[in-house]
């Protein structure tokens, strides 16, 4: 058998009909290569519809983490009979109301994602009395999802009115 690229005799049987140095010389060239492209996950960069619905999913996930160790730290507090972390079993509330604004994130609403950041922005601040420097690299990375998430709203709405899909997509 031979190579199809130079058509050198293989030795062995290969399980591609090329040898190795034409392997080896393919695979290093750039132009072989599907280049990636840098994903900034700080603020990552929103220019079409497609980058903006990315965003969006930032935000709903960010969204659902909240209202999820919410929902777990108040079932502790219910169970224990006492605050855990300065959060008591009342914060339900707060795990449902982040569920719908998760859920309106995820269906591209402005508003909503401007109320999720207020609502762990102000959350965090009454927190920050009793929990102290407690959880805030986390709350970091999580207001950042948020962000993204309200950038990500307002760029898809944007796209939207410039490039409307037709009805039949």
């Amino acid at each position: 058998m031979k190579c199809k690229e130079c058509g050198k005799e293989l030795t062995r049987s290969y399980h591609m009909p090329i040898c190795q140095d034409c392997y080896i010389k393919s695979s290093s060239t750039s132009e072989n290569k599907a280049e990636k492209p840098k994903v900034n996950w700080w603020w990552p960069t929103i220019s079409d519809r497609a980058s903006a619905e990315e965003a969006v999913k930032v935000g709903f996930w960010a969204a659902m983490f909240v209202a999820g160790v919410t929902a777990i730290v108040a079932t502790i507090a219910l169970v224990s009979g006492e605050a855990v972390m300065s959060i008591k079993a009342s914060a339900y509330l707060d795990a449902v109301l982040f569920l719908i604004i998760g859920w309106r994130i995820r269906n591209h609403s402005r508003v909503f994602s401007v109320l999720g950041l207020l609502l762990f922005i102000a959350e965090k601040a009454m927190l920050a009395k009793t929990q102290g420097s407690t959880g805030w690299f986390m709350a970091i990375f999580i207001l950042l999802g948020f962000i993204t998430g309200a950038r990500g709203a307002f760029a898809y709405h944007r796209y939207k009115q410039k490039d409307p899909l037709p009805a039949n997509a």
